[in-house]
């Protein structure tokens, strides 16, 4: 009897997908370690996808490769830089594209089952599970055009409905699009995430200083890994860095990953305004190696986020040992239980005074160290990958194991 084949879509661009290629490359991790001899997992992607993705999966062999598309949204970023004012314009006069349409190469597999892991699908008469993470645009709608907000409702509308199964990875996002789309509540599950930054390769000390003296690190630095969308609130933890050290003389140096967007000027004439360029070092978008020895070399690390559906660098300052503070917003409260110090996003006050407490208090940055290493062991992708599988096998009409009617049954963890 043939395994269940199950071809996830990971046709996601090698730079600027940070938190969508985590999802895949954890995903994929996941599947590897319990290597279940009655799946097939395959991954659809573009020609560089295997750089990003190999060193997670079993075989090459599990990579279907397909054409990338052409790429007008960059050439359009491009060409905004040099005309302002013309994405705007763009924006107010174009429809909505059509909903994507499957091109073939997924039909020719001949998968029991397609899993987006991510926003962007397609539609297909294959069953799928079908991942949208999070809603923003209908909470923060400002930060989007109204060409944006139509799309992502035509699309994300289109794909829930001909999912066999949403997968949230929150109870707090669950709700959520019940509540947007009107989906019958047994189609959407809570399916946890966990932190990929423990797969990436372990460095010795030596080579962290290396990635130390390659990114210009200071010694000592409170860390943000988040690209520069205008809900990942950076300009609010610049200001509460400025009061820190106009009202009490604290110095604390800010290091900022993630690849850029447009909203990065806003932020560097910011940086300027308050007089903390000293203070900040960026450092784009860094390696899986660099990631991981940031996150060791930093004193804390801070996310002062508007929006999250649950946030990955959270999950992963737990998972490094950091002390972490972050916003009271959405799924993270009950993401991170007493294991962070959490703050209102929206007020400056709170989010200095969280700074200041993490910078100055060795013994609280050991004992919330000690509560996140406790609350990060329930969320591991293996129990994702094994959480998944079960609804593989739920949706192509196949036996479930014992051990998948205990994670279908669960109350979910977050």
């Amino acid at each position: 009897m043939r395994p269940i084949r199950v071809v996830v879509d990971a046709r996601i661009p090698a730079v600027g997908w940070g938190g969508v290629q985590q999802v895949v490359i954890g995903l994929a991790a996941g599947h590897t370690s319990i290597a279940q001899s009655d799946l097939e997992i395959l991954y659809l992607v573009y020609p560089d996808g295997p750089d990003w993705l190999r060193p997670y999966v079993a075989s090459k062999e599990q990579f279907q490769t397909v054409r990338a598309p052409a790429s007008p949204r960059r050439s359009r970023q491009l060409l905004s830089q040099q005309v302002p004012g013309l994405r705007s314009v763009y924006h107010a006069i174009m429809p909505p594209p059509p909903v994507p349409v499957s091109d073939g190469s997924l039909e020719a597999l001949e998968p029991e089952i397609v899993h987006f892991p991510h926003q962007a699908a397609f539609l297909t008469a294959v069953r799928s599970i079908y991942q949208p993470h999070d809603l923003q645009h209908l909470h923060l709608p400002q930060f989007f055009t109204p060409r944006d907000r139509a799309t992502r409702d035509l699309h994300y509308q289109a794909f829930c409905e001909q999912a066999s199964l949403v997968a949230m990875g929150s109870t707090w996002g669950r709700e959520d699009i019940l509540r947007a789309y009107g989906l019958p509540p047994q189609k959407v599950a809570v399916v946890p995430l966990a932190p990929v930054v423990d797969r990436y390769p372990a460095l010795r000390r030596t080579e962290l200083e290396k990635v130390s003296a390659e990114l210009r690190l200071p010694e000592h630095f409170c860390f943000y890994p988040a690209q520069t969308w205008p809900h990942k609130n950076h300009a609010r933890l610049l200001e509460a860095v400025a009061q820190l050290r106009d009202r009490q003389q604290l110095i604390v140096p800010l290091v900022f990953s993630g690849a850029e967007t447009d909203y990065r000027r806003h932020l560097d004439s910011l940086i300027k305004r308050l007089g903390l360029g000293p203070q900040v070092t960026w450092v784009g978008y860094v390696r899986p190696s660099q990631v991981r020895a940031l996150y060791r070399l930093a004193r804390c690390v801070v996310v002062p986020t508007l929006f999250e559906s649950a946030s990955q660098p959270v999950f992963e300052a737990l998972s490094a040992g950091v002390a972490v503070a972050c916003s009271n917003v959405t799924a993270t409260p009950r993401q991170v239980g007493d294991a962070a110090i959490v703050f209102d996003p929206y007020v400056v006050d709170q989010i200095a005074d969280a700074v200041q407490r993490l910078w100055t208090d060795p013994g609280l940055r050991v004992e919330l160290v000690r509560r996140g290493k406790r609350r990060i062991a329930d969320f591991t992708w293996e129990r994702t990958a094994h959480h998944f599988s079960a609804y593989y096998r739920l949706l192509s009409g196949n036996n479930l194991t014992g051990r998948d009617q205990a994670l279908l049954n669960a109350e979910p963890i977050i």
